[in-house]
């Protein structure tokens, strides 16, 4: 009889993980698994990818705005109070909205905290849209997978219950976006949290999205906030999730976040060149 565990279950056998042991075929289904999310993943928007790095070098040689090791005094004052409201785990908004005229500021700013909390261990994933990438990065059918992807290496206990995700439903990416977030983001992340006994403080707790507003697949941008404020309820036991959302101001993002629940769990912010070129108090926790 086998051991109490998660199953992968392929194919009509079964396989099994126990404890720190996974057996091999039960690995090499998970690698199948994952190379399936990968391939369905848009890596070049992680904030770390190398086409990333060449697109912030690009900002950097072409613009005024701080270089991202200088963001921390640059932005000072908005900096702090988005690292305070990342930790403090009684916020009852969840999501916060940093827009700016340009998207330019508010790209610097994302990338500092990522960089940031990825150091730490804390950032749970990335996506940075852009309508000019040849990789795929201004489809939102993207963004579920690439988020899902980066969960599995954030938090690798979730790895099984994402992979058994896309093994089971092959049409999983094909199916409605909510059906898909919480399958291969939500409901890892509540296993996850149930095998806590209680809230952890150091466990990655943040995704970052900028420029949704580049994204071109019609429809998208509403559908995936309308996602997000139905469902992040289920993702703040023991393990809260943070979601960073940052890029230009659009009359199509402010009618999204205007619409209940998310008025009452949505943090807005404006980020303006004024607020850029100003002095403000160095924050609490250092971003590098």
């Amino acid at each position: 009889m086998p051991p109490e565990g998660n199953y992968l279950i392929t194919g009509g056998s079964v396989s099994f993980a126990s404890g720190d042991v996974i057996h091999q075929h039960a690995q090499s289904s998970i690698d199948q698994a994952l190379d399936r999310l990968y391939a369905r993943a848009s890596p070049g928007a992680f904030h770390n990818s190398l086409e990333r790095s060449n697109e912030l070098r690009q900002e950097s040689s072409s613009s005024s705005f701080p270089n991202i090791n200088e963001s921390e005094e640059a932005y000072g004052g908005l900096a702090k109070e988005i690292w305070e409201w990342i930790y403090d785990t009684e916020t009852p908004t969840p999501i916060m909205w940093v827009h700016s005229p340009t998207g330019e500021e508010t790209s610097h700013i994302a990338q500092a905290i990522a960089d940031a909390m990825h150091q730490r261990g804390e950032l749970t994933g990335s996506f940075f849209f852009s309508d000019i990438s040849s990789s795929g990065r201004y489809d939102g059918t993207r963004l579920v997978p690439t988020l899902a992807y980066q969960l599995t290496q954030s938090i690798p206990q979730t790895r099984l219950d994402v992979a058994n995700a896309v093994v089971h439903d092959r049409s999983i990416f094909d199916l409605t976006l909510l059906h898909q977030f919480c399958k291969v983001i939500v409901e890892p992340l509540e296993r996850f949290s149930e095998s806590i006994e209680q809230e952890v403080t150091t466990a990655p707790k943040l995704f970052i999205i900028h420029a949704l507003e580049e994204c071109t697949t019609p429809g998208f941008e509403e559908s995936f906030i309308e996602v997000l404020g139905s469902t992040l309820g289920r993702m703040q036991h023991n393990v809260p999730q943070r979601f960073l959302t940052l890029g230009c101001h659009s009359d199509g993002l402010e009618e999204c976040f205007s619409k209940p629940p998310l008025p009452e769990i949505v943090l807005r912010r404006l980020c303006t060149p004024f607020q850029i070129a100003s002095q403000h108090p160095t924050p609490t926790r250092n971003l590098s």
